[in-house]
């Protein structure tokens, strides 16, 4: 979803089944740019390699991390050592192409819909708040 900072209508959502492919059309201008979920590292690098040398910016979501910033690496170095295989098979993040302007822009403005899971324990928190509210003004105790 996006943010009230992108007014009307973010553009036609399009679905080629490659991702490569969307990244490759965003690098030569077709496409202004590519909101990708969740990709394997595979199927992204070529396509994200096309943006950056077409001198557009690539918007990644590390593991842990709450912001996307502009890939730069897959492992930063504030992580310990070099990724093994098995880090770099496992690697996936969502990300952003499109020009150096767009791009952030558009990271700024996609808000992550919420799982059921969070949605739940949202609920349930907030059932048990009320709960106990409840319990304190029977007893009488509304401080």
């Amino acid at each position: 979803r996006f943010s009230k900072n992108i007014k009307g209508s973010p553009g036609e959502l399009r679905t080629t089944g490659s991702i490569a492919y969307e990244l490759a059309m965003t690098a030569c201008g077709i496409l202004q740019y590519a909101v990708i979920g969740a990709p394997r590292m595979w199927d992204m690098l070529a396509g994200a390699l096309a943006v950056q040398e077409a001198g557009g910016t690539i918007m990644i979501r590390l593991p842990g991390e709450k912001l996307q910033e502009p890939m730069g690496s897959l492992y930063p170095d504030y992580y310990q050592g070099s990724p093994t295989f098995k880090q770099l098979r496992n690697w996936i993040g969502p990300l952003i192409g499109g020009n150096r302007q767009l791009a952030p822009l558009i990271a700024q403005s996609i808000h992550r819909k919420s799982s059921m899971r969070s949605v739940v324990k949202m609920t349930w928190l907030n059932c048990k708040h009320i709960a106990a509210k409840r319990a304190k003004f029977k007893n009488g105790n509304t401080s």
